[in-house]
């Protein structure tokens, strides 16, 4: 299975012919929900690379809205790179 360099969460399986998106959960949030160590979300072969950047992009952010969910309690809030005030 290849990363495709340009899309961090973004692998092909070239056995199956399909892109998939893969992220691990952090070991906090994966300490409070449980469950598998990695998130993945299989494509239909049909989805092309741009669709699969586009559906990845969705796909991660609610899994990481999620674990913010999860997360323990902090003192500091976790911004995101799109949160951030410039």
């Amino acid at each position: 299975m290849a990363r495709d360099s340009r899309m961090p969460d973004l692998y092909y399986n070239k056995t199956k012919k399909r892109y998939f998106c893969e992220k691990r959960v952090p070991k906090d949030v994966h300490a409070v929900i449980g469950g598998p160590a990695k998130r993945s979300h299989p494509f239909r072969q049909e989805v092309d690379y741009a669709t699969a950047v586009r559906l990845t992009r969705e796909i991660v952010a609610a899994w990481e809205r999620e674990w913010d969910e999860a997360r323990p309690v902090q003192m500091v809030p976790v911004l995101r790179h799109a949160e951030r005030i410039t």
